[in-house]
């Protein structure tokens, strides 16, 4: 079984085509961004900050039946750290609906 996250994937590949290759084996999902510019560990970003495909990724798992949660692993801002609650919060209520 898999924890499967999207972000890190996306270094390599595209974590949508591996939600489909993996389906039942995934377990939890763990989200964020990474610009593939950059293309190192400085390449993680907040969610819609970078090039991940969101409605592929949220079409593969819907595709797969994955019903569990979608666990945000991300960096707190510098100034105002309890604002990436918020911000993840409406983030994720907008790749719910997708």
């Amino acid at each position: 079984r898999f924890y499967f996250d999207v972000g890190n994937v996306l270094a390599f590949s595209y974590p949508e085509h591996w939600i489909e290759v993996l389906g039942d084996y995934i377990v939890r999902v763990h989200i964020k961004d990474f610009d593939t510019s950059i293309g190192n560990i400085q390449g993680f970003k907040n969610l819609f900050e970078g090039d991940v495909n969101w409605k592929a990724v949220i079409k593969a798992l819907r595709k797969v039946n994955y019903d569990g949660y979608l666990t945000a692993e991300l960096s707190p801002y510098r100034t105002h750290p309890e604002m990436l609650a918020y911000d993840t919060s409406k983030k994720l209520d907008i790749l719910n609906r997708m």
